[in-house]
């Protein structure tokens, strides 16, 4: 008999108790931002929906819009296109004040709109047929970029799980039914993205890229840790937390932030063994691709050293200030990037 992992509650100790860090954009303001877009007959529909995918890069992640300045325009536009689309999902099931219902209704419309797309060719006719500017622009790049059509549903699959949450039994548990879903899928659109080095093939670097997103999930679920648990959420494998969840009523009761504490260290140590995997692969990303990808690390690698070595990190949200971000990039790119931050700055 399968054993039931569902998580029905989290009790946290009172003085982990609080609201989540970061406020997303209300699901009214993405349905305006969507709708001016659709309803706008002049020509500039494809420019405006480029601009939109950029500014929701820029508005959600500080890391990943600072590095992907340095990637060549093409692929800058399809990271900004990919990271649009798996964006808005990821917002209904954590930020919108809605029900679990009124979530899956969502994503059951989203997913909708992504297979009526696939009937088209083009980026025009994939938004006369869907009415989904975002959905449509990365139709566009599917296309080019020879994306397979069954990889996106992955990640939809996989934020619903965060509606309705369960616990996993280990680390091949998470990855295996989570990370694969969300951070391995994202990171093998990328890796369409970015191509493949000529020395080597798309399956090497897709391997690599596997081992880069399962090491940027754990990263995130250490730095997250708080918050997500205050999500009624809980990511850290069942192997760690069996003391403390109840499997006749679902509950998960930490005790302290003591345990919180080893729990994120454990997520950061486990996400290390897989940044070292990722450095041996690098080289099997095309090369102009590889300086961004070098700096993707970088940034997250010294974000997850900061996570093991700060005592308060569960309390306090870990970031990096933009010099260290910065100084993840070659000095070549610099002019490139403060080009592109300035013409950002005036276009938006």
């Amino acid at each position: 008999m399968k054993e039931d992992l569902s998580l029905h509650k989290v009790v946290l100790p009172n003085d982990l108790v609080g609201p989540t860090t970061g406020v997303g954009w209300e699901v009214g303001f993405w349905d305006s931002q969507l709708n001016d877009i659709v309803s706008d007959s002049n020509e500039d529909t494809f420019k405006n929906v480029q601009s939109l995918s950029r500014k929701i890069i820029k508005s959600f992640s500080s890391n990943f819009y600072t590095i992907s300045r340095i990637l060549p325009k093409g692929k800058r536009s399809a990271v900004e296109c990919i990271y649009s689309m798996v964006r808005f999902p990821d917002e209904v099931v954590d930020s919108f004040n809605l029900s679990p219902n009124e979530k899956h209704k969502l994503l059951d419309e989203w997913e909708h709109q992504y297979v009526k797309s696939l009937d088209s060719k083009s980026f025009k006719e994939a938004l006369d047929i869907s009415k989904n500017p975002l959905i449509s622009y990365f139709r566009e790049f599917c296309i080019s970029l020879s994306i397979p059509v069954d990889c996106y549903p992955n990640f939809t699959k996989s934020m619903r799980s965060d509606i309705e949450p369960r616990m996993y039994k280990n680390f091949d548990d998470l990855i295996q039914n989570y990370v694969f879903g969300s951070a391995i899928t994202v990171g093998y659109l990328l890796t369409h993205a970015y191509g493949h080095a000529e020395s080597t093939n798309m399956v090497s670097a897709l391997k690599t890229s596997r081992s880069l997103g399962i090491a940027l999930q754990l990263t995130n679920f250490a730095r997250d840790i708080k918050d997500d648990l205050n999500r009624q959420r809980c990511y850290v494998p069942l192997s760690l937390f069996r003391s403390f969840y109840n499997p006749h009523s679902n509950e998960l009761n930490i005790p302290s932030e003591i345990e919180v504490r080893k729990a994120q260290v454990a997520l950061a140590e486990e996400a290390e063994k897989y940044y070292c995997e990722t450095w041996k692969g690098i080289n099997n990303f095309s090369a102009d691709a590889v300086p961004a990808i070098k700096a993707c690390i970088s940034v997250f690698q010294q974000l997850n050293k900061k996570i093991i070595s700060n005592e308060h990190s569960v309390r306090k949200r870990i970031s990096l200030s933009i010099f260290h971000k910065i100084r993840s990039v070659p000095y070549k790119y610099y002019p490139k990037m403060i080009f592109l931050y300035l013409d950002d700055a005036i276009n938006n």
